[in-house]
């Protein structure tokens, strides 16, 4: 007696062989369905035949890791990495100083334009009166030692190592290879084979979704292929039962 009982492991792999992904899975499925019409006639329309149409291979997967390699795939577009400008999100300071001096923060980031940083009080009115170098943000007066400000959204410039991946109405994912592995196990749990798909021609889904949620849990990402017929084959897939050698 063999069981299945672990999950796939999944390589995708470009036209000129380098591995894009290597995705830990928490769920995978390889899905195949084929068309079929029956054919019936003679007494009591019995069915003398099913005629077989074409045949269709769908994988999905589920995987909490968050790569941005395979939502590129995906997208249909490569990653750039490179400085870039990103947006600050809303944030709370205490200022410091006294009427004499006048009060003082610093931002977390320095902003790339600094007229269109704007800073409200608690009451939701605006100080019109600060000053921006670089980090430092400088207050005359209306203020009081140890008094929050919130500093609205500006932008900053992101260091070199910053990934960007563009989504374009026009570009679509191309073709890749995918080979799924997993365990096969006797009745007494011990390891016996390794059960290897290949799909030589496979099209990523141009769909993706993000779901988040307030409690602090992994983000699952779907990733859903279908596999393709090669252009000189009738071949679409193969499944290998690999011996586990001592």
């Amino acid at each position: 007696m063999a069981l299945i009982a672990d999950i796939f492991e999944m390589l995708v792999i470009d036209r000129d062989g380098d591995v894009l992904a290597h995705d830990t899975l928490q769920e995978s499925n390889i899905n195949v369905t084929t068309e079929t019409s029956d054919v019936n006639a003679g007494r009591g329309d019995a069915l003398i035949a099913i005629l077989h149409g074409k045949r269709e291979i769908e994988i999905t997967g589920n995987t909490p890791t968050f790569k941005l390699e395979t939502l590129a795939k995906h997208v249909g577009t490569d990653i750039i990495t490179g400085e870039g400008v990103a947006w600050a999100f809303p944030k709370w300071y205490k200022v410091a100083g006294d009427s004499t001096d006048g009060y003082t923060f610093e931002l977390d980031k320095e902003p790339l334009d600094i007229d269109k940083v704007v800073i409200k009080k608690t009451d939701g009115t605006e100080v019109l009166n600060a000053a921006v170098t670089g980090k430092s943000v400088s207050i005359e007066d209306g203020l009081t030692d140890g008094e929050e400000v919130q500093v609205l959204t500006y932008t900053y410039a992101t260091n070199e190592k910053t990934q960007q991946l563009d989504i374009n109405a026009s570009k679509f994912p191309a073709d890749v290879r995918i080979v799924l592995q997993t365990l096969e196990i006797g009745h007494d749990e011990q390891p016996t084979n390794y059960i290897q798909f290949e799909y030589a021609r496979v099209k990523p889904s141009s769909d993706f979704s993000f779901n988040t949620s307030s409690a602090r849990e992994a983000s699952v990402q779907e990733m859903s292929f279908r596999v393709l017929k090669p252009e000189r084959s009738d071949t679409i897939g193969t499944i290998k039962r690999i011996p586990i050698e001592g």
